[in-house]
């Protein structure tokens, strides 16, 4: 008996690529295996650079317990030094603390601020503290000088300042408010002006002059002769002026006083 073979007819799908799409398609999945392959190598170099820091993580945390445990005994160590000095770390922990704490409070912080702004003061404060023994001992030889020098004289300079002590207390003792309302008003008259002084100073050597002096009697004729003499007629002058402004303050002197009723 005679088979036939049959041959499966050919089916041609329309889903086929044509040759044209096929070389697309071979185009594209080129272009995505070299994007993944570029993107693989990115990450394995961001894997390179990682790797170091993940290797000094992994040596820290290994060498980790024991840094610990050796920080632990050095602390351990003082702390027994410390209360072996009969000093408590906990006691001194929370006062630090404190201490901390007040530092940092605005107020403290404010005043911390204005003494850096005013370093500069601050420093030329303490270069002038710095400068102050030298000064201190400057002041001692001058007293030290001034002391030998009055020794050298025959001044006792214990005596005369218990002396001065004692005229000091026994001045306090009798000055009272009247006094003081006269001490006031001498300073305000104007008899302690330096010009004032010297004039009374003036008057005083004059006044020691005459006394020491012969004094010749004149009459008439011979005071108009002494009036041709300048000091004399400087003198006159003097008194002129003199009578001028006192005449002048005691008609202020009078306008000022209340009449006795």
């Amino acid at each position: 008996m005679e088979t036939s073979q049959s041959v499966p007819p050919t089916v041609l799908s329309d889903d086929a690529p044509s040759p044209e799409r096929a070389g697309d398609l071979a185009t594209t999945d080129s272009d995505l295996l070299r994007s993944i392959l570029a993107r693989l190598t990115h990450i394995e170099e961001k894997l390179d650079a990682v790797t170091p820091a993940a290797e000094a993580a992994r040596a820290a945390m290994e060498v980790a317990p024991s840094f610990i445990a050796t920080l632990t005994d050095i602390v351990d160590e003082q702390t027994e030094a410390l209360v072996s000095r009969g000093i408590d770390p906990e006691v001194r922990i929370r006062r630090l603390m404190m201490l901390a704490e007040r530092l940092t409070d605005p107020q403290m912080m404010d005043l911390a601020e204005q003494l850096l702004d005013r370093s500069h003061k601050l420093r030329t404060t303490l270069e002038l503290l710095d400068q102050m023994p030298g000064f201190i001992a400057t002041i001692v030889d001058v007293v030290d000088e001034i002391a030998q020098r009055a020794l050298e004289e025959g001044l006792d300079l214990e005596k005369g300042a218990l002396q001065g002590a004692k005229a000091a207390l026994q001045f306090g003792s009798f000055i009272g408010p009247s006094q003081l309302s006269s001490i006031e008003a001498l300073l305000d008259s104007g008899v302690l002006d330096p010009a004032a002084l010297s004039v009374i100073g003036s008057a005083g050597q004059a006044l020691a002059g005459s006394t020491n002096g012969a004094v010749t009697e004149i009459g008439p004729v011979g005071l108009l002769r002494a009036m041709r003499d300048p000091d004399i007629q400087r003198a006159i002058g003097f008194l002129v002026t003199f009578g001028k402004q006192f005449g002048s303050a005691l008609s202020g002197a009078s306008r000022t006083t209340r009449p006795v009723s």
